[in-house]
């Protein structure tokens, strides 16, 4: 018997799940985390964030983080922005095993990458303009979850 991958994909939560929480107040939080994400990619020299492959996996590097002098203020920031940027590589990390497929391309196209939906919709499996609304739904309360910010 032959198994196909496509198959054992992580589910989308359901219409019922979804209602449970807000989305505006999720979709605002992902953003945040999401524009911090980005930032950290650039500000943080350091720290190699992780990279996502063009089957949308994510493979994650290790690296040491660089020491600083912490005598002073700005260091001390320096430091705990750094560790926050960390945090939230680290949180994605831990989620994206759990998102769906779908899920996936949609964080990476339209969240990360800033492309369209519609670009996002011609890489997904089996997915329609009708679908994103759900897949998109579920991913950011997925996110919204992972990161703490569901509340």
């Amino acid at each position: 018997m032959e198994f196909h991958e496509e198959f054992f994909d992580n589910l989308l939560l359901d219409a019922e799940e979804i209602k449970c929480y807000s989305y505006e107040k999720c979709r605002e939080e992902v953003e945040k985390k999401i524009k911090k994400y980005l930032r950290a990619h650039f500000k943080f020299i350091n720290l190699i964030p992780p990279k996502i492959t063009v089957n949308y996996e994510f493979r994650y590097e290790s690296f040491t983080p660089k020491k600083i002098d912490k005598t002073s203020d700005y260091v001390a920031d320096k430091i705990d922005s750094e560790m926050e940027a960390l945090e939230i590589y680290n949180k994605l990390k831990q989620v994206w095993n759990r998102l769906s497929y779908n899920e996936r391309v949609y964080t990476t196209e339209v969240l990360i990458y800033k492309k369209s939906e519609n670009y996002a919709i011609d890489h997904m499996k089996n997915a329609t303009r009708y679908l994103l609304d759900h897949i998109k739904k579920s991913c950011i309360i997925k996110l919204a979850i992972a990161f703490n910010v569901d509340e």
